[in-house]
């Protein structure tokens, strides 16, 4: 080979050897795509939770709505979730419904994912015959122990329907 040729292959040799990226700078890009993950994930699970918590509030209200037909027509409420449109169990929740007293409708909803709240539809005359229906939500300790602790009393006073309303109902 001629000298010409000798110097422009480490020529070239020289000029790829200056391209490319070193090991620090790939190493930085990793750590900073793993920080952004590490931000951004848990915000996602979080609306997609809340995605998933969308159904049994639709649901719920829907039988209360039906719930309340019904007792118009029969003076009680029902316990056949088929009446009330709702099935037994989806992706998410299992349903269920209890009527221990003519006045009240319980129909829970429990999740099927520790992460989500469970929810509790609730069809409820008053003596004057005043309607009341809610959908109520909290984790499962909250709702254990605060709110059908409440209802299964039989016993609610204006007070205490207002105390769930603005804690667990949304005060609506």
């Amino acid at each position: 080979m001629n000298n010409l040729s000798v110097k422009l292959l480490q020529r070239l040799n020289k000029q790829n050897n200056n391209h490319g990226f070193t090991l620090i700078e790939l190493l930085v890009v990793i750590i900073i795509i793993g920080i952004l993950s590490a931000i951004a994930l848990p915000s996602f699970l979080k609306q997609a939770d809340k995605g998933k918590e969308a159904e049994p509030r639709m649901v719920l209200n829907g039988a209360n709505k039906i719930q309340f037909g019904y007792y118009i027509e029969n003076s009680e409420f029902t316990g056949d979730l088929g009446i009330l449109e709702l099935q037994n169990e989806t992706d998410n929740y299992t349903y269920q419904t209890q009527n221990f007293v003519p006045e009240l409708s319980l129909i829970i909803a429990t999740p099927n994912n520790p992460t989500l709240r469970y929810f509790l539809g609730v069809t409820y005359i008053e003596n004057d015959g005043t309607l009341y229906q809610r959908v109520c939500k909290a984790y499962q300790q909250d709702f254990l122990l605060d709110i059908l602790p409440k209802f299964f009393d039989f016993k609610l006073d204006k007070n205490e329907i207002n105390e769930l309303d603005s804690e667990y109902c949304d005060g609506k």
